[in-house]
């Protein structure tokens, strides 16, 4: 087997699995440190270092599940839905205004109940 220096590697040595697969899968040869310099008990030490350090760092966001809902309505009512917009978390995410006004809206789920009570006041 030849020798080889730091940055030097060939894809078919078993000796280094890790250093291949990480050097080849982007597609250049560099060196690593890990494989047989760290161990496997280094090696995990190490993965284990870093998922807590990246975990630490990552920021948390709360995502609220959703309900999307088209609502049509005619243009007379549209100062009572835009009340009803105002006084519940209803984001608009499309809109049609002329004689009939079509929005697509979305909110979350656990106001469902009080924006549906509201939203009947446009349906009369």
């Amino acid at each position: 087997m030849m020798e080889r220096t730091r940055g030097q590697c060939r894809k078919t040595d078993p000796k280094y699995p890790i250093f291949i697969t990480i050097t080849f899968r982007f597609s250049s040869c560099c060196s690593l440190i890990g494989g047989t310099l760290l161990g496997v008990s280094g090696l995990i030490h190490a993965y284990k270092e870093a998922s807590t350090d990246a975990l630490k760092k990552a920021e948390i966001v709360t995502i609220l599940p959703e309900i999307a809902q088209q609502v049509h309505f005619q243009y007379e009512l549209l100062n009572e839905f835009m009340r009803i917009t105002k006084k519940y978390p209803v984001q608009i995410v499309r809109a049609k205004i002329d004689n009939l006004c079509i929005f697509d809206i979305s909110y979350p789920i656990q106001i469902q109940q009080e924006v549906g009570i509201a939203l009947e006041i446009l349906k009369m």
